[in-house]
């Protein structure tokens, strides 16, 4: 292999690394940086990259219930005889409604910062992802340099042992020549003495 095919053949490695690499630029690939921001750094309703769904629907409001909660008695006075004949039942409605509006707002928050949590959990792992990913990008990249220098010397190597072999024989050939001659003089000085 002479250096124009060697200059060639890595000409093509290039051209097949860099193919792929654009390849790998166009797939719809997130990167870690947007993996390692927090999900509430994000513009509100914006989808991470490459992904097909739309932004997440806003949470639900509690404040309709939080300001409706209370059961309130009707007005005169029949409505202040009904509260006291019923005070006890209406109070503990009061209780009821007043634990559950805690509850569901209790809940509300709990989903919030649940939701939170795991998709912190799973930025953090693709982020750890995207950057072993880039670091075996980078690991395959170096072999892929260490082997084309090794496939460089090598065929340098091979170019000097056949360099080295010519000589040998081009050598060769000339002491075959004087042991040609020489056995042509011996066999003349034999054929002199007949």
């Amino acid at each position: 292999m002479d250096e124009e095919e060697r200059e060639s053949v890595a000409a093509e490695l290039a051209r097949v690394r860099g193919e792929a690499r654009a390849r790998a630029a166009r797939a719809p690939v997130v990167s870690p940086e947007a993996h390692s921001t927090p999900p509430a750094a994000r513009e509100p309703g914006a989808s991470t990259p490459g992904s097909a769904a739309a932004a997440a629907p806003p949470a639900p409001s509690a404040h309709a219930v939080n300001e409706l909660w209370r059961a309130e008695g009707g007005s005169g006075a029949l409505g202040s005889l009904l509260e006291r004949l019923l005070r006890g039942r209406l109070g503990a409605q009061r209780d009821w409604n007043a634990a559950q509006v805690r509850l569901d707002n209790e809940i509300l928050r709990w989903v919030e910062e649940r939701f939170a949590a795991t998709h912190a959990h799973y930025d953090a792992l693709l982020g750890a992802i995207g950057r072993r990913l880039d670091e075996a990008d980078e690991r395959h990249r170096r072999l892929e340099e260490e082997l084309v220098a090794h496939v460089r010397e090598l065929r340098r190597r091979v170019d000097l042992a056949d360099a080295d072999a010519s000589r040998g024989r081009a050598a060769l050939e000339l002491q075959l020549d004087d042991l040609r001659a020489c056995l042509a003089r011996i066999e003349r000085a034999l054929d002199r003495r007949r």
